[in-house]
Formats: structure tokens, sequence, C-alpha cells
């Protein structure tokens, strides 16, 4: 197993929600710290916390910004930048079916008592280490 793919999961098992776990395995690729990433995608887990665009994919594209964006973008710095946005969004969806936490969870992480179900099944340490994977996996391959 990678050796990306392998602390990710030891960080997601500490805690770390899915957009944090992604994001952590590039930081220092790229200059920044893993507490300081940690904290700028602190409100991206469970879907922006309302089960909205899952954290994995919300990490990975941060991530792909620090890769690919430009600090002072043209139009066509922007178009390029978004072009690898929608292929990284398109592979994702072909692999997992959806883009959203709640669809692919199959609970409204932004109501606390069916985040709190998806809890107590297991949910959460059953489903989402595969989308950290795919993100991570996807995100090495660009």
């Amino acid at each position: 197993m990678d050796k990306r793919l392998q602390q990710a999961l030891e960080d997601f098992n500490n805690n770390y929600n899915c957009s944090q776990t992604v994001s952590r395995q590039f930081a220092e690729d790229y200059g920044l710290t893993k507490d300081l990433i940690s904290r700028l995608n602190a409100g991206f887990g469970g879907g922006m916390c309302i089960g909205y665009t899952c954290g994995a994919i919300t990490g990975a594209i941060m991530v792909l910004g620090l890769k690919y964006a430009k600090t002072d973008p043209t139009a066509e710095d922007k178009k390029e930048f978004y072009a690898v946005v929608h292929k990284f969004l398109n592979e994702f969806k072909v692999v997992h079916g959806a883009l959203n936490c709640h669809e692919l969870i199959g609970y409204e992480a932004g109501n606390e008592i069916q985040k709190e179900q998806a809890r107590e099944k297991g949910i959460f340490k059953d489903n989402c280490p595969k989308y950290i994977k795919t993100a991570i996996e996807l995100v090495l391959n660009y």
C-alpha cells in the first residue's frame, strides 16, 4: 500500500475529516504544514458539514489547486484548471456514482440524528476510507 494511503487511513482513524485526511498527505509537497492544511480543511468534512460535496473531493481539489492553479490567473489559466477539476470529478463519480456526501453514505450528514445513526452503523468507518483512497489515487495520477 502506498505510504500516503497508509498514513491517510491512520489520520482518518485519528479523527481527521475526509478533506483533512486527503489534503494532509500532500501538504508538505507544497511547503505547507499538516497542521495548517488541517485547519484550512476543518469545515469541509461531512460534505461541508451538511452532506454536500464529499470531503475527500474538496480536499483533493485543494491539492489540485496547489499543484495546478496560478496565483495571477488569466481566463485561460482558470479554464485549464477547471478542466482538471472536472476531469477529477468525473473520474471520482465513475468510481463511486456520486459526488455528494449524503448520496455516497446514504445519510444526511447535516442532520444530527441521521449523522449519529450513520456513526452507530459504522457507515463512516466502512465507506469514507474508499472515497479517501480514490481521491488520493486520482491526485497521484495527475
